[in-house]
């Protein structure tokens, strides 16, 4: 255990307390207890959970019964009995009100101690420090201190894959795993047969494509002479800009926001950032929107632009737009459906698991229809998408490809080869993998399987305990040698 002294007097300097904590952690690992003295209202605990602070205690509690202060998860109240107005001794009556006091205030830190422990176990565990964070001025300051800190450790330790996002104010858009999609975007490349972007506002249900919106919306597509050459991407915040392709993933297919009808400035600067980064770095010929008020298509050279206003299953706003469209992708080589949808595979690679990687299944061809897709090669099945799989799921075959791009690798002790694998029997693992991407595991480098990560790259090297991979699929040593020769006949190392 890391004891960090004085601990409770940092809530005056919140950027000095986070610098400490990061600063403890990158020396010292993620395994070790870090314990903070004196810290630990229930209206703190929250906050400090997400600082990575594992032990606390009841001295902060105790001090406010003993002030005459009850605490619960929203901070202090009511200044209460003699020894608020000074007295310098309580008397003999106000000892029981104390004593209540003192009871009362240990079960909320216990009852709030226990709630968290169920968020984390349920991956809710950042929705709770949204409604918490805001008792205290100190504790929106740490939060997005250490959100915001130039080492990462919040995105490191940010799973790519959870039941749920919820984002309730301005300071939800600095979320780990929104950071995380956003910076996973910059990546991303536009199927190159679509080269006509279409974009639409989001909508309330997810996944998108199962709300009434996209339906009309796709719809309006299917009715063009070329449908494959249109690019759909949602406009939205708290993610800015999500192409179709990619609304299978995390938080794309689990967020959601409270609907006012207009964005905050700091929405709009997200949505203006991202919604230009996309068309810009996808070189379109031409986009249609029926989002209002994003003039940033205007300010991408060599882009025509028509944007209209209202919903997209709206008669008049699709007869608006069916012109356009319709000029634009006549205009264009025609695009098969079986093409566009390969493509789409690789875009969702590419976004996930990087350019390279998608480099690595450029000749594959695709199986099947959304949301049951794969991609098949040479080899065999390479992987494909399932409905909750929030992305592409590699198989042996297709690890054996992407093995060569030097990244989401694991490497493993010499291990039984059954279930899944503990930190303690992991060496070394990618620093870029977090919680929920899939990787591979190797010994020595040769591929021995592939699962999951249930830790990010940095808790899985560090630690010596806790889940490190869900392994789905252990390869027997016939499997190492028959996959070998399929690779090497094939040309894949």
């Amino acid at each position: 255990m890391v004891i960090l002294p004085r601990a409770q007097d940092h809530q005056g300097d919140p950027r000095r307390f986070v610098e400490t904590i990061v600063s403890a952690r990158a020396a010292l690992g993620p395994e070790p207890l870090l314990y903070t003295p004196g810290l630990g209202l229930p209206s703190e605990l929250a906050t400090l959970v997400l600082l990575t602070v594992d032990v606390v205690d009841t001295a902060a509690v105790d001090l406010a019964a003993q002030m005459g202060l009850s605490t619960s998860t929203t901070g202090l109240q009511g200044l209460q009995g003699p020894m608020a107005e000074g007295a310098q001794l309580p008397l003999a009556s106000d000892h029981e009100h104390a004593a209540k006091l003192l009871q009362e205030n240990r079960q909320a830190l216990v009852a709030e101690a226990a709630l968290l422990a169920r968020a984390v176990e349920g991956e809710r565990a950042r929705e709770v420090v949204s409604q918490r964070m805001f008792a205290h001025p100190w504790t929106v300051a740490a939060v997005r201190a250490f959100e915001s800190h130039p080492s990462e450790v919040a995105l490191r330790l940010a799973p790519v894959r959870r039941k749920r996002c919820i984002v309730l104010s301005d300071d939800d858009l600095g979320r780990p795993d929104i950071q995380k999609y956003l910076q996973r975007l910059e990546g991303y490349r536009r199927p190159p047969a679509a080269e006509v972007a279409l974009l639409v506002p989001c909508s309330a249900r997810k996944p998108y494509s199962s709300s009434r919106s996209l339906r009309a919306t796709m719809q309006l597509v299917q009715s063009l002479p070329n449908p494959w050459a249109v690019h759909v991407i949602v406009v939205t915040s708290p993610l800015g800009a999500v192409p179709l392709d990619l609304e299978a993933t995390h938080p794309a297919a689990v967020y959601d926001i409270p609907v006012t009808g207009t964005w905050s400035p700091r929405e709009e600067r997200l949505i203006r950032d991202r919604v230009g980064r996309l068309l810009r770095g996808g070189q379109y010929r031409f986009a249609a929107a029926c989002v209002p008020g994003l003039q940033v298509l205007h300010e991408v050279q060599g882009l025509d632009v028509v944007i209209t206003e209202g919903k997209p299953h709206q008669n008049e706003v699709s007869a608006q737009l069916r012109g356009p469209l319709h000029s634009a992708v006549t205009a264009l080589q025609k695009v098969a459906a079986r093409d566009r949808l390969a493509q789409d595979l690789r875009a969702l690679v590419t976004f996930q698991l990087g350019r390279d990687a998608a480099q690595c299944l450029t000749d594959a061809r695709v199986r099947g229809r959304p949301p049951w897709c794969r991609l098949i090669g040479s080899e065999g099945d390479l992987g494909g998408c399932v409905p909750g799989s929030a992305g592409f799921v590699p198989t042996v075959s297709g690890w054996q490809r992407l093995a060569s791009t030097g990244r989401w690798w694991v490497e493993v002790g010499d291990l039984p080869k059954t279930g899944s694998v503990f930190c303690a029997g992991i060496s070394s693992a990618d620093q870029a993998i977090s919680p929920g991407d899939e990787v591979w595991l190797r010994q020595g480098g040769a591929l021995v399987g592939c699962g999951t990560a249930a830790a990010s790259g940095w808790e899985m090297q560090s630690s010596r305990r806790g889940l490190g991979v869900r392994v789905r699929h252990w390869v027997s040593p016939v499997q190492e040698a028959e996959t070998a020769g399929e690779a090497a006949a094939a040309g894949h190392p």
